[in-house]
C-alpha cells in the first residue's frame, strides 16, 4: 500500500473515529432514575421511514417590513433570523401503551439526527420497543420529542420486556401500597433467587417514605456487589424528595457511574 493511500485510510479513519456516536450504557435492569427523567414512557412499534424535518425558510420580504415599522414606530430594529441549526428527520410510530405522559391519538412524531454518527436512531418497521423520552425544542423553536441512540430503550422480542412494562405499569397506576421493581432472569449463576431493583411504598397516589435502589446490572451481575443490599435510599413526603442517602463509601459512589449519576439527578431534584 502507498504511502498516499495509508495516509488517507488514516485519515478517514479518525474522521470518522472524531464524529462517532458516543453514548453512556445504559443498565440492564430497569432503572428508577430513567423513569423519573423521561418526559414520556411509551410502547411503540415502527410504523414509517424518517423524513427529513421541513425548514422555515427565511422570508426576506417579511423581515423587511418587519425593519421599516420599527423605524416608523422608533423602535429598535429586529435582528435577523438566527443560521439554520443542524439538520433533523422525524417518523412516526404507533403507540400501544403509554406509560408516563400524555400523548393525543395513537400515534408520535419523534424527532431524531439524520446520521448515526451523529447519533440518530429508529425502529424498523413492525419492531416493538419501550421508549424513554425527552421534549426538545426542533429546529423551528417548537417543542417536539426527541430520541437517539443514546435515549433508553428495550426492544420487545421473545418475551424481553414483559417484567419492565410490569414495572412501568405499577409505577404509573400508583396504587396505594408498597410497590417492589423485580426482574427476573438478571441474576444467572447466583445464589439469588431473584433481582429486584428498587422498593418503596405509595401513599394517595405518591410516593411517601422510604425508597431503596439497589444495585444496577449492566450486562451481567458482578460477583463482588451484593445485590440484596440498597445503596441509595430516598425519602419521600406526600410525593417530594426531602432526604437523598448513599448507603455506601463515597469511593463507591465514584466508582459506579450508575449510581454516581443517581446521586447527582436526586440531589438536584431535592432542590
Amino acid at each position: 500500500m502507498s504511502r498516499y493511500l495509508l495516509s488517507l485510510l488514516l485519515t478517514t479513519m479518525s474522521l470518522a473515529a472524531a464524529n462517532a456516536c458516543s453514548c453512556i450504557g445504559h443498565t440492564s435492569s430497569f432503572n428508577l432514575m430513567d423513569y423519573d427523567a423521561a418526559d414520556l414512557i411509551v410502547e411503540i412499534t415502527g410504523s414509517e421511514y424518517a423524513r427529513p424535518v421541513k425548514r422555515k425558510s427565511f422570508d426576506r420580504e417579511a423581515y423587511r417590513i418587519e425593519i421599516e415599522e420599527a423605524r416608523r414606530r422608533g423602535k429598535s430594529i429586529p435582528p435577523p433570523p438566527p443560521p439554520p441549526p443542524m439538520n433533523s428527520i422525524e417518523f412516526r410510530v404507533k403507540v400501544e401503551s403509554v406509560f408516563k405522559g400524555d400523548i393525543e391519538g395513537d400515534s408520535l412524531t419523534l424527532t431524531t439526527s439524520p446520521f448515526g454518527p451523529s447519533c440518530g436512531w429508529q425502529p424498523g418497521k413492525g419492531e416493538r420497543y419501550i421508549l424513554y423520552l425527552y421534549n426538545r425544542a426542533n429546529e423551528n423553536g417548537v417543542e417536539s420529542i426527541g430520541v437517539s441512540l443514546c435515549s433508553r430503550k428495550t426492544r420487545l422480542t421473545n418475551g424481553r420486556g414483559a417484567a419492565e412494562i410490569e414495572i412501568l405499569r405499577e409505577l404509573s397506576s400508583a396504587r396505594d401500597g408498597a410497590i417492589c421493581g423485580e426482574q427476573l432472569s438478571l441474576l444467572p449463576g447466583t445464589e439469588a433467587e431473584r433481582y429486584v431493583a428498587f422498593d418503596g411504598s405509595f401513599k394517595d397516589g405518591v410516593r411517601h417514605g422510604e425508597w431503596n435502589l439497589y444495585p444496577a446490572i449492566y450486562y451481567e451481575p458482578d460477583a463482588d456487589i451484593d445485590y440484596n443490599l440498597p445503596e441509595v435510599t430516598l425519602l419521600f413526603d406526600e410525593g417530594r424528595i426531602v432526604e437523598v442517602n448513599s448507603r455506601v463509601s463515597s469511593e463507591t459512589v465514584n466508582e459506579r457511574g450508575y449510581l454516581k449519576r443517581w446521586m447527582v439527578f436526586y440531589l438536584k431534584s431535592r432542590e
